[in-house]
């Protein structure tokens, strides 16, 4: 069941990381997931063995849950770099990236996801950018044959992972134009880096808009002299910026972009298990966290609902009037 058009999506290869390549272990997790009821959707990293790959198609089909599949980890194994000014190095990610998009689709995948290289540095940006279409458009191409979209996460450029593709107000742009030949081709919104990069992520979801296709509510710490500064995919909650209160604002905030008004906006709590934890414990507290979020958030959902047509343009949730 979506809240007001926001999704509810399990980020396995976060609340389960250190087992998710144990033979079995991830599709048992979307079978509960199914079971459990209040997941709509699931977000996968590539699973090896095909029967198992078969299996969590199967239990999504019949239980109506969209499966994403992120390919991460296979650019950081690779050392892939999609946006580099190395053309050799941009068409090798390329290629390795297409050859992974089967077995993706194999899970039940409608949507496959990616990260960028290295920014580097003020000289080369553009160039980077003008590979960063290159390779979307090539992939968008070979994921469309296949019946998926594709998704591109913007990470953070000052703080911690210093990747090219980063700040909203400048990326605009470069989304765009994949979008304006792709029209499902979206943006994976973080909370984390979009904080990480000094932004206000109310405005920098507005700004985004109708690109913004999957959020994840991600925590970091944005004190500079804090030894966990930076992206650590750390619990919801204090010392973090992302409290309860500021995750269902943002959440509000998101419920009125385009695609939750349309088909459904994804939404999943991103933090990462530790070895050592109990196998469930950090699923149980993004399920909870998100469970919480939404019920928190559900009161200005309605309130935004509710607002109506200026003489001036749309009025926003604020009450502010804005032009169309």
């Amino acid at each position: 069941m979506s809240v007001s058009g926001l999704i509810p999506s399990l980020l396995l290869p976060e609340v389960y990381g250190p087992w998710k390549a144990e033979p079995g272990f991830i599709v048992r997790q979307v079978k509960k997931a199914a079971e459990d009821g209040f997941y709509r959707s699931v977000e996968l990293s590539p699973v090896a063995d095909r029967e198992e790959r078969s299996a969590i198609r199967r239990i999504c089909d019949e239980n109506g849950i969209q499966v994403s599949c992120w390919l991460t980890q296979l650019i950081d194994d690779e050392k892939l770099d999609l946006t580099s000014a190395d053309e050799t190095l941009r068409q090798h990610s390329v290629e390795v990236i297409k050859h992974a998009l089967p077995a993706a689709i194999e899970c039940g995948a409608q949507t496959v996801a990616f990260i960028g290289g290295p920014d580097p540095g003020p000289s080369l940006r553009q160039r980077g950018y003008e590979s960063f279409y290159l390779s979307m458009t090539a992939i968008c191409a070979a994921a469309d044959n296949l019946g998926a979209a594709v998704m591109f996460e913007p990470l953070d450029r000052f703080a911690h992972k210093k990747r090219l593709i980063g700040p909203t107000n400048e990326i605009i742009a470069a989304f765009s134009r994949v979008r304006a030949e792709y029209p499902t081709f979206g943006l994976a919104f973080d909370t984390a880096h979009a904080a990480l990069n000094e932004e206000d992520i109310a405005f920098a979801l507005r700004l985004a808009d109708g690109l913004v296709t999957n959020i994840h509510l991600s925590n970091a710490v944005l004190d500079k002299s804090d030894p966990l500064y930076g992206d650590h995919h750390m619990m919801p909650g204090l010392p973090g910026f992302l409290t309860l209160g500021r995750a269902a604002s943002i959440a509000a905030e998101a419920s009125n972009l385009p695609i939750a008004r349309s088909k459904g906006l994804r939404i999943s709590v991103e933090a990462r298990a530790s070895p050592d934890d109990d196998r469930q414990a950090t699923a149980k507290l993004a399920a909870t966290f998100l469970k919480e979020v939404l019920a928190t958030a559900a009161p200005a959902m309605r309130d935004a609902d509710r607002l109506s047509v200026g003489p001036d343009g749309l009025a926003d949730r604020h009450g502010v009037s804005v032009r169309p």
